[in-house]
């Protein structure tokens, strides 16, 4: 199994902010005050690699 690196701190965002192709998986530990991760999926998912 790919080794996960930790999400780039840089692209980070919140939900009202997120755009098409970006990484929507929460990196916060605060459910209310989500933070995803934001970097560029891959064509037709919600993930990044």
């Amino acid at each position: 199994m790919p080794e996960i690196g930790e999400p780039c701190q840089q692209t980070r965002t919140t939900l009202f902010k997120l755009q098409a192709r970006q990484c929507r998986f929460i990196v916060s530990d605060d459910q209310d005050k989500a933070i995803f991760c934001g970097s560029e999926t891959q064509e037709g998912s919600s993930w990044c690699p």
